[in-house]
């Protein structure tokens, strides 16, 4: 089989070329303008100087072109090394007859949206594969063309060998803001080189991203086809991601703090200060921070809603680098005008009688109306059956003065802690002690020891339950004499402990619940701790950390479907970008808000669409380059001062360096001729 060698020089910048007019022009300009013109005058006495001036002439003038000849490829070269050229060697072994079929993978994913020499790398990528499309000959040849991103597709539905309407699709192309199912494109394209009659070959035009490969490689998805991959732009740059981890609680209650949790990751070999900025629901945060090489850190910022319903949050880095598809992120979220507390009781009685109860409800809502940021109801534990399939939203349950405990209670407990409910129980009868040891996930285990009064030696003040006490706030909690505080063995978080040892209260995590036990007895009869300003606080802040919610749910990704409740909205406000045609379906095509409005234009839907996770990091695959191992084609190298077939090299320094060697090459040569006329 003969073998075709394709030796090309490309310029990435080609402008550059109108400087090659000036560099050449300017000294040839300047040496007319330093000719100096004299007005004759005739002098007898001097015909022997200008006989002798027509001598030296002749010598000076071919010295002074050369040196306007070096000066100007000198300036040509610098000027030259700016279109930043590269030369282009590739070697394919063609059949004698028959012609070969060759199928282009173009990588258009979100990353190749960066730019890097003025142009996008999906640009630089198209201009590969158009070069690729001009070495095929017309008559013998097919080319397809798969552009790679979550849903491979063919730009032609055949392999065609009319390359002029392969071309046209070709410029029309669009990068996407998907990622790439590389593995997707080498199947469908082997199955493509299968249906041809032909020697066939895959070229895969890629900035080279590990993320979108298999473990195994590409190549294993196409035994015995030759596979080579050109690479576009460079993944030695750095990129910083943020993405929101969490929101806490969710959904967040109107008028009390929630805590958003933010992940930031520095895919880069150096390191980031950035700002990190969130607002939303009225409120708005900032922090900075400074972010090591190749390192992803967990960052927190509160925000206070100040605004009921659909709320937009959104989060942003600044100053932002040279990827701003993922130096943002956001969310949609419903923010409820109170949290929810259910109170379950024996006591049920008219304001549960001088109780517990009734001092735990008046500590969570002193205010009826449309002031109260919690909502309490009171409930008897047998009325646990019914709220089985009501659990977790982010409600809290308080148990206290609990004498019988409904059949199923534990499966039911669990139930709502591992939907993000919270459960905060004040173990302060002999009923409860039982019920309470016949849970698995309970954070005390009372060994039945008699129950004596005890006092608050120490507090975990750096929990976050505790952080509204600072300072001398504090003391409102240590020294506290506490009531019915039994001895209990634990393997849970113990945030309040006796003089003597006990834990009063501890704290297991179910789920994403919170599980709060109270190992005293607060009623006041027996104990003034629920009347006092402290017992507020107290109780508010573990209401409020032992209920974080349902999970977050995740963002949606370009290339899903936007959700069925946006059906039959007409109003609905798609991000800068979006290319989603009205003829299509409704999909996620760009990053941003998609935010649905009634006919009043109040929001009524809304979802966040990122980029996958993954297309942030840039790290490199192995290159790809099958060529030499199969059995459909064989390829080979075309040795050019160490170039290999399929390979690039870089020749801007190699103009540099010509340049400079023009340079001195013209400093050796005046200083030879200032030695000859000094008489050195």
């Amino acid at each position: 089989m003969p073998t075709q060698t394709l030796a090309m020089l490309t310029l990435m910048s080609p402008a550059w070329l109108l400087g090659l007019v000036a560099a050449a022009g300017l000294p040839v300009a300047a040496h007319l303008l330093s000719r100096v013109r004299y007005r004759e005058v005739a002098f007898p006495t001097m015909r022997f100087v200008e006989q002798a001036s027509i001598e030296a002439s002749k010598i000076d003038r071919p010295r002074q072109l050369l040196l306007m000849l070096l000066r100007i490829l000198a300036l040509c070269c610098v000027v030259f090394a700016f279109t930043r050229p590269q030369w282009e060697a590739a070697a394919a072994t063609q059949p004698a007859t028959g012609g070969e079929s060759v199928v282009i993978i173009l990588d258009a994913s979100a990353s190749m949206q960066r730019t890097q020499r003025g142009a996008t790398l999906f640009d630089q990528a198209r201009r590969r594969a158009l070069a690729e499309l001009e070495t095929l000959d017309p008559a013998r040849d097919t080319a397809s063309i798969i552009l790679a991103d979550r849903s491979p597709r063919m730009l032609l539905p055949e392999p065609a060998a009319n390359h002029v309407l392969l071309r046209e699709r070709l410029a029309q192309a669009e990068c996407t803001s998907e990622t790439a199912d590389l593995a997707g494109a080498v199947s469908l394209a082997d199955a493509v080189l299968q249906q041809q009659g032909k020697t066939g070959r895959i070229l895969i035009i890629s900035d080279g991203q590990r993320a979108n490969r298999p473990a195994s490689g590409l190549a294993q998805l196409a035994p015995g086809v030759a596979i080579r991959e050109h690479r576009v732009g460079g993944l030695d740059a750095g990129n910083l991601a943020v993405r929101i981890a969490d929101v806490s609680p969710y959904p967040p209650v109107l008028g009390s703090p929630l805590t958003l949790r933010v992940d930031l990751s520095n895919f880069g070999p150096s390191a980031n200060t950035v700002t990190l900025f969130a607002e939303g629901a009225g409120d708005q945060a900032s922090t900075s921070l400074t972010l090591p090489p190749w390192v992803m850190t967990t960052q927190t910022l509160s925000l206070t809603p100040s605004e009921p319903g659909l709320q937009t949050l959104r989060l942003w880095v600044e100053p932002a680098d040279g990827f701003g598809l993922d130096n943002a992120a956001g969310r949609v979220i419903e923010v409820a005008p109170a949290r929810k507390v259910l109170l379950f009781t024996d006591n049920t009685t008219a304001q549960y009688g001088d109780t517990a109860a009734e001092r735990v409800a008046l500590a969570l809502a002193p205010v009826d109306g449309d002031g109260a940021t919690v909502q309490v109801e009171c409930k008897p534990p047998a009325a646990f059956a019914s709220l089985a399939e009501h659990t977790g939203g982010g409600a809290c349950w308080v148990l206290t003065g609990i004498e019988a405990m409904p059949d199923g209670y534990a499966d039911i407990l669990r139930q709502h802690l591992e939907a993000g409910g919270g459960v905060v129980w004040v173990v302060d009868t002999p009923a409860a002690r039982r019920a309470a040891n016949g849970l698995a996930f309970s954070p005390l285990r009372f060994t039945g020891e008699p129950a004596h009064e005890t006092v608050v030696a120490a507090v975990r003040f750096d929990h976050p339950a505790f952080a509204v006490f600072e300072g001398p706030a504090r003391a409102s909690l240590v020294g506290q004499q506490l009531p019915g505080v039994m001895q209990a063995e634990t393997d849970a978080e113990v945030l309040m402990r006796s003089a003597d040892g006990r834990a009063i209260l501890a704290m297991q995590r179910v789920g994403r619940g919170r599980f709060f036990m109270v190992n005293a007895d607060l009623n006041p009869a027996d104990s003034d701790f629920a009347s006092q300003p402290a017992f507020v606080a107290w109780i508010n802040e573990l209401v409020a950390y032992a209920a974080p919610g349902p999970a977050m749910p995740e963002p949606l990704h370009p290339g899903d479907a936007l959700p069925h409740w946006f059906g039959g909205h007409a109003a609905i406000d798609r991000p800068p970008g979006d290319r989603t045609a009205d003829d299509a379906d409704d999909r996620v095509t760009s990053t941003g808000f998609y935010r649905a409005f009634d006919t009043d234009s109040q929001m009524i839907a809304g979802v966040y669409a990122s980029i996958d996770p993954d297309e942030s990091d840039f790290t490199a695959a192995q290159v790809i380059d099958t060529s030499q191992a199969t059995t459909r084609t064989q390829r080979s190298h075309t040795a050019l001062g160490g170039v290999t077939a399929g390979d690039t090299m870089q020749l801007w320094p190699v103009c540099i360096l010509g340049a400079l060697l023009l340079l001195g090459f013209e400093s050796l040569t005046l200083l030879s001729y200032a030695r000859r006329e000094g008489g050195v």
